[in-house]
């Protein structure tokens, strides 16, 4: 069982950001599923490193899409985003590295609390602007 699921609610009608939401949210799944599945360290790794690389491009690629557009919050989301990184990934990073004994399952509630709420406010605001830009 997903610990996100996936529903029209999330999306906000830019669609290469609602496939790359979709997309981040399926590793934080697999992820969870994983864990739940009792996967050692070994296993988590390539999803963690998964979940890195795929956070860091999809935050680059909404904030050039706020930047080509001229999205007045850029920089307070973009620190959201790096917040993000910071809280999240870092101690998913820790925990591969045996700085943290065990992936908690309230870090991946909170990972997954921050990308929902992320993506049904902070994005939505966003993408309600960029499509009286011309965005879609």
């Amino acid at each position: 069982m997903p610990i996100v699921q996936w529903s029209p609610r999330l999306h906000i009608g830019i669609g290469q950001v609602d496939q790359q939401h979709e997309h981040l949210t399926g590793l934080i799944n697999k992820l969870y599923e994983a864990h739940q599945a009792g996967e050692d360290r070994k296993a988590l790794e390539p999803i963690v490193n998964e979940i890195n690389d795929y956070a860091q491009y999809h935050f680059s690629e909404e904030q050039k899409l706020m930047e080509q557009y001229g999205y007045p919050s850029l920089e307070d989301h973009k620190a959201l985003h790096d917040d993000f990184i910071v809280k999240s990934v870092e101690y998913l990073f820790d925990y591969l590295n045996g700085k943290e004994e065990e992936l908690s399952l309230e870090m991946l509630d909170y990972l997954t609390d921050w990308w929902v709420n992320h993506i049904s406010k902070v994005d939505q605001e966003m993408g309600e602007y960029l499509k009286t830009k011309g965005a879609s």
